[in-house]
């Protein structure tokens, strides 16, 4: 199947040349974890995230150091308490209200 040939506007123009003349964003590195797969913002300027390898909140300031700021082990808040290693296995993050 082919695919039309859509007209560039002016518009369509100016935005892409925006685009091409725009800086990069800032890219900011965070240790502790691999790879976050829950986070949520904590005020303006800092945010906790969490890890579905264990059950460590860490907390990072957006423009600090790039270690955690603090850290909660939070396995025998959840309950676990069993022999073997056990995982929230936290997968996304809510924030609800103005909290």
């Amino acid at each position: 199947m082919k695919l039309p040939r859509l007209p560039f506007t002016s518009l369509g123009l100016a935005f892409l040349a925006g685009c091409l003349q725009a800086a990069p964003p800032a890219v900011t590195t965070h240790l502790g974890m691999a790879n976050a797969s829950a986070v949520i913002a904590i005020g303006e300027d800092q945010f906790l995230a969490a890890s579905d390898e264990d059950n460590v909140l860490r907390l990072y300031t957006n423009a600090g150091a790039p270690e955690p700021s603090a850290s909660f082990d939070v396995t025998a808040w959840l309950g676990f308490h069993g022999g073997k290693v056990e995982e929230a296995d936290f997968e996304g993050a809510a924030r609800i209200g103005d909290v």
